[in-house]
């Protein structure tokens, strides 16, 4: 359901932060509670936004009725207007590359996009701002 959702398919509640599937609102994508919140994160690739240095990291749990299907790390990037989950870099934050100044690939999977068009109101214009390439994958 997410990977062939629209923007317009989610609808979304303040208290806590949730959306909603409209065509299934037994499908929900929440902010976790009792997580970690708000952890800056700065990296280069964060620099193509505009304010950069509000990005924050956040958790959101998906359920389907009340079982927890997955549980992700969320970017609110842009004054919070943009959220996506978490993208894969290359080179790879892991290997220490971290002060690098360009990174050769920024990418989500198919999923990971879903979930970002689900609470991004402009998602493609974020997509293509931040040279976001969508990896061919569907899973968790």
């Amino acid at each position: 359901m997410i990977l062939e959702s629209e923007g317009t398919d989610w609808k979304f509640f303040d208290s806590p932060q949730t959306y909603v599937y409209s065509p299934d609102p037994r499908l929900r994508i929440e902010k976790c509670g009792d997580c970690e919140s708000g952890r800056d994160y700065q990296h280069t690739w964060t620099n193509r936004y505009n304010h950069s240095e509000d990005t924050e990291v956040l958790t959101f749990r998906v359920y389907f009725n009340e079982s927890l299907i997955d549980q992700l790390q969320v970017l609110r990037i842009d004054e919070f207007r943009c959220k996506m989950p978490m993208p894969r870099t290359k080179p790879d934050l892991i290997d220490g590359l971290e002060s690098r100044e360009d990174y050769n690939e920024v990418s989500i999977s198919r999923y990971q996009e879903g979930i970002a068009r689900a609470m991004t109101d402009d998602w493609d214009h974020y997509r293509n701002v931040g040279d976001i390439t969508v990896r061919d994958e569907d899973g968790i």
